[in-house]
């Protein structure tokens, strides 16, 4: 919030854990003047998220629920009420979603729900890129997405996967 209230953006773009900050700014701040925001590898659950990461970092079921414990207390929220399939059915930016076959942070059933529940997107489901999403056919779609910016909302394209 702060550091788009400082730079005033026309797009948001946003990778993993940024993708879904991203969505729940947006779901928050409805009346934004954003032009496009641009999310990928997003896993649609938080808990999926922190089941990914405790299992990397090897937690024991104590140290898991003390960091549920934690998590809430700070946030006065569940991980359950942190899901950006939910947030998506909130959010009027246009939005292209990212996402790989082959991401194993998040599926890309995960995308293809939250492009879904979004009133306008677009879909580009990758394969080879995982999780990092680091390629050419990636860069280009962005950049062709940020080139339409100046289209009217109600000419974009509603949830067309390419």
């Amino acid at each position: 919030a702060q550091l788009v209230d400082r730079w005033q953006p026309q797009v948001i773009i946003g990778h993993s854990l940024g993708g879904s900050a991203a969505c729940l700014y947006c779901r928050n701040h409805p009346k934004l003047p954003l032009e496009q925001l641009v999310i990928m590898g997003v896993p649609s659950e938080f808990s999926a998220i922190a089941d990914y990461y405790s299992n990397v970092l090897g937690l024991s079921v104590r140290m898991r629920q003390a960091l549920r414990a934690s998590f809430e207390q700070r946030f006065q929220k569940t991980y359950e009420e942190l899901s950006v399939a939910a947030f998506c059915a909130h959010i009027e930016v246009p939005t292209l979603v990212i996402h790989d076959e082959e991401d194993l942070l998040s599926s890309a059933d995960d995308a293809r729900l939250y492009a879904h529940n979004l009133m306008e997107s677009e879909l580009l489901i990758t394969a080879g890129l995982g999780h990092s999403l680091q390629g050419t056919i990636v860069y280009q779609r962005i950049l062709d997405y940020l080139a339409t910016a100046k289209t009217p909302r109600s000419l974009a394209q509603n949830n067309k996967e390419t």
